[in-house]
């Protein structure tokens, strides 16, 4: 075979390729959607726990403490903007913004908790910063 009929096999080829990934790119977003619509339908405005956060070696049940979890939005890429809060057992005051990967929060032990108890533990957590306020002013 010559060189210049390998070349113009070698370009035939190339551009089929090509084709062929565009094509698995356009439905590998079309399934990211999907994917997106169903975090969204299960997160979404919702309330979540983790209970039993603990650091690596607890001894007694005063080691144990819950991690809350808002979802305010789900990215293009299936990851979930949370508002997250948590009094841990040292009494650590924690509270902010974390970016979770839906698939992994689905496979984690996070359980969905009512408004109300989200709010209950907001309540405690602001309690507890009023507390530290009194002593510190």
């Amino acid at each position: 075979m010559s060189k210049e009929l390998l070349e113009k096999q070698f370009a035939e080829q190339t551009q089929l390729m090509k084709q062929e990934r565009e094509k698995l790119y356009r439905i590998q977003d079309e399934l990211q959607a999907y994917e997106n619509e169903e975090l969204k339908g299960k997160y979404l405005g919702k309330y979540f726990k983790y209970p039993r956060n603990c650091y690596s070696c607890p001894k007694t049940e005063e080691d144990y403490w819950d991690i809350y979890y808002y979802v305010v939005s789900v990215t293009e890429n299936g990851m979930l903007n949370t508002i997250r809060h948590e009094k841990t057992s040292d009494g650590e005051i924690k509270i902010g913004k974390e970016i979770k990967h839906g698939m992994s929060f689905l496979s984690s032990e996070i359980v969905e908790v009512s408004k109300n108890e989200y709010v209950e533990s907001w309540k405690f957590l602001m309690d507890k910063i009023t507390d530290l306020e009194l002593v510190i002013f």
